[in-house]
């Protein structure tokens, strides 16, 4: 059934709706092209022109999320239900829209009724365990990912967030053979290798961890937190000089503005937050001054443990570590 069948609806005289549906197709083919601005222009007259057709405002709305402008999508997306109700795409689109905007709940009943009014899309069953799994529902997250696994076995990707669910709920064995199933089906899957790595991780198995993330990131190159979390398995392989390298890099790459922090362009497949927290980014530089410290690097190690507490100045732990390099270069605080 296609989107222009489900939500078109009338109410705007036939010369309006031609004049729209003309700019909807040019619409949809410079969207095509990538060449979204102008796709937006022409949805935007669409809409002016034919207020009341639905297929205008879900066309807008598409197009600005592909723009990632979700907050801006969201009116038109509720306008094109409010025009035409039930039409399952656009509630999966919305509660895309919401998640992305951090309105979890409102993503959840979109998204269930997304599920309700076609229980064969895999992509929303996939939503909605994304949705739950950041409410902490796993249980509920697991069922909405095995359906969407039932409905595309051959998909590794509809895994990722089955896997991630499985880590989170402690069951490590079950998340590391879910996300190896994945591999199999696509050696090439960037957030399974990401997943599995942070399993085996999390399996105190950091040797293996460290060659997940090295794939991930040769198959994602440029996303700061991949060094992090590389350098945190290599810390736990005793590989000292190679975690406080990759330490180094990840810093370095958060700190350049232009840097591209969104990891995938695939749905929140990764499982991990794109940007890190000040309180992350000072544990960060905390662990990479007692690595220093451990390579008899005190200057170095003193600067860390000083930009961390600039960060979280309370931190009883961090002053610790800045008391014993300070203790080590014989200094006094």
């Amino acid at each position: 059934m296609g989107v222009r069948d489900d939500i078109e609806t009338g109410g705007s005289s036939s010369e309006c709706q031609d004049s729209a549906a003309d700019r909807i197709v040019h619409g949809k083919a410079l969207a095509a092209r990538g060449q979204l601005d102008a796709a937006i222009v022409e949805f935007r007259e669409a809409a002016r022109i034919s207020p009341d057709l639905a297929e205008a405002h879900y066309c807008l709305g598409a197009a600005l999320q592909q723009k990632r402008l979700d907050g801006e999508a969201i009116p038109h997306f509720r306008e094109a239900l409010r025009l035409r109700p039930g039409v399952a795409e656009v509630h999966y689109a919305l509660g895309t829209a919401l998640f992305f905007e951090s309105q979890v709940d409102d993503a959840i009943h979109e998204l269930r009724e997304a599920v309700r009014l076609d229980p064969n899309s895999s992509s929303a069953h996939y939503a909605l365990g994304e949705a739950l799994r950041e409410k902490g529902l796993l249980e509920q997250a697991i069922e909405q990912y095995e359906e969407a696994v039932g409905l595309q076995p051959d998909d590794a990707e509809v895994r990722v967030g089955l896997g991630a669910a499985l880590r989170r709920q402690g069951r490590l064995d079950d998340a590391i053979r879910v996300c190896r199933e994945a591999i199999k089906l696509d050696a090439r899957c960037v957030p399974t290798h990401f997943s599995l790595a942070l399993a085996l991780h999390e399996s105190d198995r950091p040797e293996e961890a460290v060659e997940e993330f090295r794939e991930t990131m040769r198959l994602a190159p440029g996303w700061p937190y991949i060094h992090l979390m590389l350098a945190g398995a290599l810390r736990d392989s005793g590989r000292v000089d190679e975690a406080i390298e990759q330490y180094r890099k990840g810093l370095v790459a958060i700190d350049t503005p232009e840097q591209e922090h969104r990891p995938h362009d695939g749905m929140w497949q990764l499982g991990e937050p794109p940007r890190m927290e000040p309180d992350d980014l000072a544990e960060v530089r905390n662990n990479l001054g007692i690595l220093l410290k451990a390579r008899g690097r005190l200057d170095e190690a003193i600067g860390e443990h000083r930009r961390a507490l600039e960060a979280t100045p309370q931190d009883a732990g961090i002053h610790h570590n800045l008391g014993n390099a300070l203790f080590d270069k014989g200094l006094v605080e």
